[in-house]
């Protein structure tokens, strides 16, 4: 007959502890130098960028009252059925 097994369970893996997370974070870039500077002022473009956003609406005037209408009531024609 072979030995007796222990009754508890014994885990697979065991976490010892938990370490915090780690935050990386990325270094401020170099800052941009131009060597050597350049002959001339920039130029200015002679037409300005335009914005493909449209634009907010506006009320140009007041909505005009409009009367409520009656609702609309039919009656079916009265359909007589003849016994069996």
């Amino acid at each position: 007959m072979p030995a007796a097994l222990p009754s508890r369970m014994i885990p697979e893996k065991v976490v010892a502890a938990f370490r915090p997370p780690v935050v990386s974070v990325a270094p401020a870039p170099p800052p941009l130098v131009t060597v050597p500077a350049p002959e001339s002022e920039p130029v200015v473009c002679a037409k300005p960028p335009r914005s493909r956003v449209a634009p907010e609406p506006t009320e140009t005037a007041l909505p005009a009252p409009r009367a409520v209408p009656e609702p609309i009531r039919s009656v079916p024609a009265e359909i007589v059925v003849a016994p069996v």
